[in-house]
């Protein structure tokens, strides 16, 4: 049992918000260890404990939802942790057949009973470059070689040999040696070629009906409207985006006259009713101020060459 507490921690720690995930690469060899002499029953015991250790561990603020669910769900997905008992017996393709054991249960809690792609093996390399092999093999790549390594250390141990480590170090140099090649590729490609900008939008849509085909229209109008929106929204944005005297509102605001009074701003919102292909923009500003002497004064700036700004950064005067 201090093996299975060992691992459970190892894991834990891998994961946020610790991001050890160095961790990962070893955090399973502790348990491996105790299934090797094991009965069946032993063996599925502590995959089990080990499995609701862990999840327990990385999904505890579930509780703040459920605490039935939470307790439900701990239980259901330790469950595929003691299927490895499966696998417990070392053998000359435990190497290769352990890891691809490992992320064919990994695919299958992703996918079964709707999945829960939560907390895979993967998920503790998300910050470094063994990551960017999932552009060959998806998620299941990263976490069969994350396992590969803690196979290949355990049987280094139990067969005194470090053949099997070194298989296993070597598919992760490699594995790591192409995720740097290709993030430091991209990373060049994106200096050198075009911004663009990406806007992100939350339809608020209620669980009750996020998965009931009833309201899939109404989902994909609200979603087609919001796009509609943040690519105005994000044109001015962008159009604006250096102007000191030019305030584009978040979307869905008004503006005030009086929070422009006594200033030289000018504040814009912009909107499209009901949805439909009419965009009313509102703009505000102090006519005797950025309507007249503070654009003077502005335009004084600009052809002699004067900060633009100079003179004319006071706030509104609120009544």
């Amino acid at each position: 049992m201090p093996r299975i507490w060992l691992s459970a921690l190892l894991l834990v720690l891998a994961y946020p918000p610790f991001d050890l995930g160095l961790l990962g690469l070893v955090a399973l060899i502790p348990w491996l260890q105790t299934l090797e002499e094991a009965s069946p029953r032993a063996a599925w015991r502590a995959g089990y404990w080990l499995g609701v250790l862990f999840f327990a561990g990385t999904m505890w603020w579930l509780v703040y939802v459920t605490v039935v669910g939470f307790v439900a769900l701990v239980a259901y997905l330790a469950l595929f942790f003691a299927a490895v008992w499966l696998m417990r017996r070392p053998s000359p393709w435990t190497l290769v057949a352990l890891p691809s054991w490992w992320a064919s249960l990994e695919y299958l809690r992703s996918t079964l009973l709707s999945g829960l792609g939560w907390n895979l093996l993967a998920h503790t390399q998300w910050r470094g470059p063994l990551l960017q092999v999932a552009e060959l093999g998806g998620v299941f790549m990263v976490s069969w070689i994350v396992a590969l390594v803690n196979v290949g250390v355990w049987l280094s141990v139990r067969r005194s040999s470090w053949r099997p480590t070194v298989l296993a170090v070597l598919v992760l140099v490699i594995a790591v040696g192409y995720g740097a090649v290709r993030r430091t590729t991209v990373e060049h490609h994106l200096r050198e070629g075009p911004t663009v900008r990406v806007g992100l939008v939350q339809g608020n849509i209620p669980q009750s009906q996020k998965w009931d085909p009833k309201f899939a229209q109404m989902i994909v109008e609200r979603y087609t409207r919001l796009t509609q929106q943040a690519d105005l929204q994000a044109l001015y944005e962008k159009r604006y985006a250096s102007e000191p005297f030019v305030d584009v509102m978040p979307a869905g605001s008004h503006p005030d006259t009086r929070s422009v009074r006594g200033a030289n701003f000018c504040r814009i919102a912009l909107h499209r009713p009901n949805g439909g292909d009419i965009a009313v923009v509102l703009s505000v500003i102090d006519n005797l101020v950025k309507g007249a002497s503070g654009q003077a004064v502005q335009n004084m700036n600009i052809m002699f060459g004067f900060p633009e700004t100079a003179g004319l950064e006071q706030l509104a005067l609120l009544p």
